[in-house]
């Protein structure tokens, strides 16, 4: 599992305190970075073949938050017809010009009203003079850009040591994996510098954080998009990237394989417009395949973990168990008859028994406790025909618990112990198991 991927760009994304899209569109920035084209210099710069070239932003003179954008095979600067159509607020030499150009279209794609223009907002405007100053600090040119504010200058330069320090950090990793121990040492003293940023993965999908307490409340992900979650277990030693259409799947899954072992650490949770694309960023070829597992962490990977929670997201880490997740409350099963009739999607969940059934229990949900007895056709699913119709109280309460989400917590129950399913429905519990669904509520 790529964790350093997750963790590289939440932490980089804080420090910019800008928008995941650009975060993105900076990473795909230094790894197209063309030194040979920057180091041309706006008056000595030629014409170049293939794909490399030059990405523009121009302020347009109509307007101050009117700006196009494009891209040419020789220095933009030296075009008239684009001078005199307004300022440079943004050059960029590049390896592939005209795939980065699409970047920084899907960097502001909620801002874009036609194929060359974007109408920015101040945050916006403010995040294009971050990536402008970020470029003549890597450049040591303004390359015919006008001078950024001295403030964003630092932010930029600051930005960049991030990503160098990552960079450098999985650079190394993998070096010391192939070199003796007695060559480390020589290794170090030739840290990669800015090309060497194409030991981070390539991402070809975007994403934003969407990790809150409300988690319930987010839209289902539709089509190719979907959920990226990462979980950790109650001890915070092993943890699993999970994928689905909406975070509560993800999250009773975790519940489902850590069995009763709770509550669970929800670090990060992610939207992204491909799951498919996200998956093969994050897993290898076999766990694709043949499904994760929940892997250990290293020291170094959980203090990452814990930095980039904290400075994520204000409340930290959201911690889930059952009890928060379903909105569970343990009921007295002796006095089913006074409790109130629930709406949808709340109700009771209940752990019957029949009489003549022995050790064969029913995990059922229902609007009203009473309403088991009372209704001789659900009486009739939990006793055989005779036993309903002549035995005073055909039908024992041993645990009713309230949920705010019934019908999940019911399937998550029923999920769990189903290897103690029996024929009709029936589940063979032992006290030991009643206790645990009882302890869910309290």
């Amino acid at each position: 599992m790529n964790w350093k991927v997750l963790i590289a760009i939440a932490q980089i994304a804080m420090k910019a305190r800008t928008r995941i899209p650009l975060i993105l569109f900076i990473f795909e920035l230094l790894r197209q970075f063309d030194r040979s084209l920057a180091s041309a210099g706006p008056k000595k710069g030629a014409r170049r073949t293939g794909k490399a070239g030059y990405v523009y932003v121009i302020r347009d003179q109509t307007g101050d938050r009117w700006f196009k954008t494009g891209y040419r095979a020789k220095p933009p600067w030296l075009d008239s017809h684009l001078r005199a159509s307004g300022e440079f607020v943004l050059i960029i030499p590049a390896k592939d010009a005209k795939g980065l150009e699409k970047g920084l279209r899907r960097a502001y794609a909620k801002g874009r009203k036609k194929r060359e223009g974007f109408d920015l907002n101040e945050r916006e405007l403010r995040e294009l003079l971050i990536t402008a100053a970020l470029v003549q600090v890597v450049a040591g040119d303004d390359l015919g850009m006008p001078e950024v504010d001295q403030e964003i200058v630092q932010v930029a330069a600051d930005l960049l040591r991030q990503f160098q320090g990552r960079a450098a950090k999985i650079w190394m990793a993998r070096k010391r994996s192939r070199l003796q121990p007695d060559h480390v040492d020589q290794a170090s003293k030739s840290e990669p510098i800015l090309n060497d940023f194409s030991a981070i993965p390539e991402i070809d999908w975007e994403w934003e954080s969407v990790l809150d307490e409300n988690y319930r409340d987010l839209p289902k992900a539709k089509g190719k998009a979907g959920y990226v979650c990462i979980i950790r277990d109650n001890d915070a030693r092993r943890g699993k990237i999970f994928f689905d259409n909406h975070p509560v799947e993800s999250i009773e899954a975790a519940f489902l394989e850590k069995s009763l072992r709770f509550p669970l650490e929800i670090v990060m949770i992610l939207k992204v417009d491909r799951i498919k694309k996200a998956a093969e960023s994050l897993l290898s070829p076999s766990e694709r395949k043949e499904g994760t597992e929940w892997v250990e962490l290293t020291p170094e990977e959980l203090g990452e973990f814990r930095q980039s929670a904290k400075e994520e997201y204000v409340h930290g880490s959201l911690y889930v168990g059952p009890k928060t997740h379903w909105g569970l409350e343990k009921l007295n099963a002796d006095n089913y008859r006074d409790y109130r009739k629930l709406k949808k999607p709340a109700g009771h969940v209940c752990v019957v028994q029949g009489v003549h059934r022995g050790k064969l229990y029913k995990i059922w949900e229902t609007s009203h406790p009473k309403g088991l007895v009372e209704d001789r056709w659900q009486s009739r699913e939990l006793n055989n025909l005779h036993d309903m119709l002549t035995v005073r109280k055909p039908i024992e309460f041993h645990v009713i618990i309230k949920c705010k989400y019934a019908d999940s917590f019911r399937e998550f129950l029923q999920e769990r112990y189903h290897d103690r399913r029996r024929h009709s429905g029936w589940f063979e519990l032992k006290r030991k198991q009643l206790a645990e669904i009882a302890r869910l509520g309290e």
